[in-house]
């Protein structure tokens, strides 16, 4: 998986940004995420299916 070839500065930078996006979805129902040249919607419908 991603986390596997990540060094733990990214691993924990990407668990920061999953963890706010996380707690936005509990008053919004979808966020914007985004992750080095990455970026991309997150809804709670697809939170809760992970």
């Amino acid at each position: 998986g991603l986390s596997a070839d990540l060094d733990p500065g990214s691993q924990r930078q990407l668990l920061q940004i999953a963890c706010a996006a996380k707690e936005r979805l509990t008053d919004e129902a979808s966020v914007r995420v985004a992750y080095g040249d990455w970026s991309g919607e997150l809804s709670r419908a697809t939170l809760d299916e992970l």
